[in-house]
C-alpha cells in the first residue's frame, strides 16, 4: 500500500529533476525510509494486495504482514534504484530505518484506544489522555521523533554522503 507505494511514486515523480539536478554537476539524493521490520518481511508475490484469507495475521504487532512486506518492497526498491541509475548520473540511494520513534502511530496497535485508521480518531480516548499516557511511557524507550528524523536529514544534505 501507501507505505510501499508513496516512497515509489514519488521517486518516479521527481526523477526527471533529480536526474537534471545531478547531470547540472549538482548531487542528487533519493532517501527511502525502511524499519527493521523488512527483516521479517515476505514479498507475496502471489496476493501482493494481501487479500487472501488469513493474509493480515499479527497486525496488532508492529510486525504486521502487510506492514514487514511493505518495508521489505522499500529496502528492495533502493537497491534495485541504486543498481538502475546509469553512469554518469550521480544521484546517491539511500534506505534508512530511523528505529523505533516515539510518535502516535502506536494508537493503531492498541486495541484499547479503538484507533479509526481512516480518520485517526481515537473512540475509545475521547480526550486524548490515554494516548498521551501513551506517549509518556514510550519516551522511556523510544526515539523522539525530532532525533530520529537527524539521520534522513543528514542522507538527505550532508555533501560528505554525495554517489561520487
Amino acid at each position: 500500500g501507501v507505505n510501499h507505494l508513496g516512497h515509489f511514486a514519488l521517486t518516479a515523480r521527481l526523477w526527471p529533476a533529480l536526474k537534471k539536478a545531478a547531470a547540472g554537476g549538482g548531487a542528487a539524493r533519493v532517501v527511502v525510509v525502511s524499519s527493521d521490520g523488512h527483516k521479517k518481511g515476505t514479498i507475496r508475490f502471489d496476493d501482493i494486495n494481501l487479500e487472501k484469507p488469513g493474509a493480515y495475521k499479527d497486525c496488532s504487532t508492529p510486525f504486521c504482514s502487510a506492514y514487514t512486506q511493505s518495508k521489505l518492497a522499500n529496502v528492495l526498491f533502493a537497491k534495485e534504484l541504486e543498481r538502475r541509475i546509469p553512469p554518469g548520473i550521480e544521484v546517491a540511494v539511500s534506505s534508512v530505518s530511523p528505529g523505533l520513534v516515539n510518535t502516535a502511530l502506536f494508537r493503531y496497535s492498541l486495541p484499547d484506544l479503538k484507533a479509526d485508521v481512516g480518520s485517526g480518531a481515537l473512540v475509545g480516548d475521547p480526550d486524548g489522555s490515554k494516548l498521551r499516557d501513551l506517549q509518556k511511557i514510550q519516551g522511556y524507550f523510544m526515539t523522539p521523533a525530532d532525533t530520529a528524523a537527524q539521520t534522513q536529514l543528514a542522507l538527505a544534505s550532508d555533501p560528505k554522503l554525495d554517489r561520487a
